[in-house]
């Protein structure tokens, strides 16, 4: 987009600048005590609601690093996980390529008819229900309050949160984006970021960014996605189409050192204003000001794998009510993002939409035989008369649900630490919409404009040579200042770094040679507030030191016409 503003521009700037350009075949350093003059000039060449469009072969000549800082929209993942329950709960088995995968399937896919209690502490209800003539499915789905003994233990919707919160969300590059000046910003809820950067290379680096990596704490995240291919995003035909109002060409400034005219890009100092100067650059009145071609109606995924990771260790069900809330299993003291962990968040969920309630069986003339009462807290206590069995140990549902999971995750012969599971989903819907998509880039970029620049200059790059300063002459007024660089006036290379460090120690216009006495100002000047500026008038002298450490005298002529300045540089140091 702050690409879009400058190859805009370019067309209508890059003929006019190689006439303007100034400057000695083999340009002579400045001595000491020389003096040179020079006439710099404020050249205008102003367009408004002009149209530029992008190619993708536009944006690839862009340098990498800021297509990555041109963040476009947080991707919601709401649709994309469920989508990913709905295809794990169908996939054939030629999909699911290990033991470990097709558990996890049977485990996620589980309900009271396909429940298998072996080996838990819940077995005692398969002695129980032979005993008292019903089937022990029976008995689970009225433990969990489950009408329907096909439906899945865990419902896809709790199992969709844990994974977006506590898989998804604990994932460092799920929670923190680079902002604009390398800042930190938090990511939305239940989201990935995306950066133009992401759109341009197709999604290629998905597994990179979002795989393995350490977080805040120190613990090993398994990462979300470790191999991805085929993304369809976007479209050979993808482009990005702006509105722009804004003067295309160059300032005009000074290079101290070789004493002569450089050319600085104008199109940053016209996007950054801090006073909303940036909205009067983008049309953005007009709802068309940003248009985006070319993505894919429905994107979605070729071929993506999920890791999940679990325990090494076996983490026995609790027994007891305490500690509160969660009581005494050792599942709640492992990372969030392991499996045990994700299904006894699971649990908890699941528990919180079950009602205090007994459930009773009776043999012929009403005698009690079993009871299992689930109480607020989803703790539930079982008993058994008649010797009719064992009942299980007290328990919380949470428990019989990461137990159970615990223990199916290793069929097949898996011993525990090798039922990391790797699910493998093909042709996968990201669960938004191309219309969506364009929406949310639209809405963020229209609220920060600014976010543009770094793309706008490296798509319109009109800096020739290494100015120290130029001559500027702001919207609405008739007063000449001169601005002094800041680092983010220095073009970038082809590695997305400064062509140059920004060295000046003593940055700015002084009154005196010592430089201590500052002239000017940096408090936002006319919408500017990254620069230091100062108004200049006929007959004035300042004093002005390089990145190199030398000091220079300026003193400002009597301009010959409006948008003319001329100016005697001397170097005393």
């Amino acid at each position: 987009m702050r690409l879009i503003a400058c190859p805009l521009l370019c067309l209508l700037a890059c003929a006019a600048e190689d006439v303007v350009v100034e400057g000695e075949v083999q340009p002579r350093a400045m001595a000491v005590n020389e003096t040179r003059t020079l006439e710099l000039r404020y050249l205008e060449l102003n367009v408004e609601a002009f149209e530029r469009r992008l190619t993708l072969n536009d944006l690839r000549a862009v340098p990498m690093p800021i297509l990555d800082e041109l963040w476009l929209l947080d991707l919601p993942l709401e649709g994309f996980v469920e989508n990913a329950l709905a295809q794990i709960a169908t996939a054939p088995p030629e999909q699911l390529e290990t033991q470990s995968a097709r558990n996890l399937q049977r485990l996620l896919t589980m309900s009271p008819d396909t429940a298998d209690l072996r080996g838990t502490k819940l077995s005692g209800l398969i002695d129980v229900s032979s005993a008292i003539g019903i089937a022990s499915a029976d008995a689970v789905a009225d433990l969990l309050q489950m009408p329907d003994r096909a439906s899945p233990v865990i419902p896809p919707d709790i199992a969709a949160r844990i994974l977006l919160e506590d898989l998804i969300g604990t994932h460092p590059a799920a929670q923190f984006r680079a902002g604009q000046n390398g800042e930190s910003m938090a990511v939305a809820p239940r989201s990935l970021p995306v950066t133009l950067g992401d759109v341009v290379d197709n999604f290629a680096r998905m597994s990179t960014t979002f795989g393995r990596r350490l977080t805040v704490d120190g613990l090993s995240h398994p990462g979300i996605i470790t191999a991805a291919r085929g993304f369809a995003v976007v479209e050979a035909a993808f482009a990005l189409t702006v509105k722009v109002n804004a003067n295309a060409l160059p300032y005009k400034g000074v290079e101290l050192a070789l004493g002569r005219v450089a050319s600085v890009n104008a199109i940053g100092g016209q996007i950054s204003g801090a006073d909303g100067r940036a909205a009067t650059v983008f049309a953005l009145d007009d709802p068309n000001w940003l248009r985006v071609e070319g993505l894919v109606p429905v994107p979605y995924i070729e071929d993506v794998r999920f890791p999940v990771h679990e325990s090494p260790l076996f983490l026995p069900a609790g027994t007891q009510r305490g500690p509160r809330p969660t009581g005494d299993s050792p599942v709640w003291q492992t990372p969030p993002f392991m499996m045990e962990h994700l299904v006894a968040e699971m649990g908890r969920l699941l528990a919180g939409r079950l009602v205090e309630d007994c459930v009773v069986y009776e043999l012929g003339g009403g005698v009690e035989v079993f009871r299992a009462c689930i109480d607020e807290t989803g703790f539930v206590e079982f008993e058994t008369f008649s010797n009719v069995g064992q009942p299980p140990p007290p328990q919380y549902i949470w428990d019989i649900v990461h137990e159970l999971a615990q223990v199916r995750m290793h069929d097949g012969g898996l011993a525990e630490g090798e039922a990391n599971a790797e699910l493998r989903l093909v042709n996968l819907p990201l669960g938004v919409s191309a219309e969506q998509i364009v929406t949310r880039i639209r809405d963020n970029l229209a609220q920060n404009p600014a976010a543009l620049r770094e793309l706008a200059e490296a798509t319109h790059q009109t800096t020739r040579g290494a100015a120290d300063f130029y001559y500027d002459r702001p919207d609405g007024t008739d007063a000449d200042f001169l601005s002094f660089i800041a680092e983010s006036d220095i073009p970038r290379g082809p590695d997305g770094q400064r062509t140059r460090p920004y060295a000046y120690a003593h940055p700015g216009f002084f009154a005196d040679a010592a430089l201590t006495a500052v002239l000017g100002s940096i408090a936002g000047t006319h919408g500017d507030s990254r620069h230091h500026r100062l108004q200049v008038v006929a007959g004035q002298t300042l004093y002005v030191a390089d990145d190199d450490g030398g000091v220079y005298r300026v003193r400002i002529g009597v301009k010959p016409s409006r948008q003319r300045l001329p100016l005697q540089i001397t170097r005393i140091r």
